[in-house]
């Protein structure tokens, strides 16, 4: 992606069934969020946020943040890095 702007953002809430095995929902969530921070470092200008809040549904559990992320992209937040 080189420069061009890229925000993540990254649920931190996770839900799991009653039986399903805490070690390895921390093993998941370990390789949940080195993929994201891999997706954040395809761009070099890039930003990666962690949604303590939140769970999946980012944009439904925490809307302001989404549009906080588009706003900081239209107000030049991340502009791209020319020569």
């Amino acid at each position: 992606l080189h420069d061009i702007p890229l925000i993540v953002l990254s649920a931190w809430v996770d839900e799991w069934e009653t039986d399903f095995p805490m070690d390895v929902a921390g093993q998941y969530a370990q390789v949940w969020l080195g993929l994201q921070m891999k997706m954040t470092a395809l761009s070099t200008n890039s930003k990666h946020h962690i949604v303590e809040d939140s769970d999946h549904l980012i944009h439904h559990r925490r809307p302001d943040i989404l549009i906080e992320s588009i706003r900081e992209l239209e107000n030049g937040f991340l502009i791209r890095r020319s020569g």
